[in-house]
């Protein structure tokens, strides 16, 4: 992932139209050095569809190819229908 990459991603999260009390998700480097956006409740409730799909135009219009998600879910509620995911990863490839 380069700078402007990422900025471009950024730049397309923040056209989404969000609901009232979603956070605007936006991709910084974290302490591990790993690009993430932290997703409010509001946001993955009403918009996290909307990101994805968002992120997944501007890679491919890019040239990258989806390739694998991977989602790491830290606790699930199945009878209340809830659950926390803390990791979801993207894998994309692209021909050089």
């Amino acid at each position: 992932m380069t700078p402007d990459l990422v900025d471009a991603i950024n730049r397309r999260l923040g056209i989404i139209h969000l609901k009232s009390g979603a956070s605007n998700l936006q991709f910084k480097l974290d302490e591990y050095g790993h690009y993430s956006a932290p997703m409010n409740h509001e946001y993955q409730k009403h918009h996290e569809e909307d990101a994805v799909v968002a992120i997944l135009d501007l890679m491919e219009e890019q040239g990258y190819n989806f390739k694998f998600q991977y989602d790491q879910e830290i606790m699930s509620v199945k009878f209340a229908g809830d659950s926390i995911t803390k990791r979801e990863v993207f894998i994309f490839n692209r021909a050089s």
